[in-house]
């Protein structure tokens, strides 16, 4: 547990750097998401709890974004992505909202609904990746690996700029 200490100075300060290198005019808005995927599960049935490790990652993301000044929860409609974000939104005081990943249009509803704040979406490991592709315009991230349950992508977006896609493990 003693990795998880010092991860969220480390996520302040990337992030702080990425919003630095944006070159931002003053009138743009920046649009924050944090994507990642469910922590571990049980099993690979079709609607699993998460494990003992799976519920110790969901509280290691909890403590590492309770300061990040989260606007929006989501997540979808499965208990493993539920429960990850679920000690998130206890701290932040956000409830989780669903959305349906089936929807090839799920991530830009979500964008075009927060603009200008920050967001979590709790995704899949096919999900997660195919997001932040749709967010940056470009097929740059495959799917993560079965075994791969770590990674949070921070993709920042502003009106008149690039995006910008920086890359956790937690």
């Amino acid at each position: 547990m003693k990795r998880f200490k010092f991860i969220p100075a480390l996520l302040l300060i990337c992030a702080s750097t990425l919003f630095q290198a944006l070159p931002l005019l003053a009138q743009d808005e920046i649009t924050t998401i944090i994507l990642i995927r469910h922590a571990e599960k049980v099993d690979d049935s079709r609607d699993p709890d998460l494990s003992d490790q799976g519920l110790k990652r969901a509280d290691a993301l909890s403590s590492l974004l309770k300061n990040a000044e989260i606007d929006a929860i989501y997540s979808t409609d499965y208990k493993r992505t539920r429960t990850t974000v679920g000690p998130l939104a206890l701290v932040t005081g956000h409830e989780v909202q669903t959305y349906d990943p089936r929807d090839a249009d799920f991530i830009q509803k979500i964008y075009n609904n927060n603009i200008g704040k920050t967001v979590v979406v709790s995704g899949h490991s096919n999900t997660t990746p195919y997001a932040v592709n749709k967010l940056i315009g470009e097929n740059k991230y495959e799917n993560l690996e079965h075994d791969e349950f770590g990674t949070i992508f921070i993709v920042s977006l502003a009106e008149n700029t690039s995006s910008e896609v920086l890359i956790l493990h937690y």
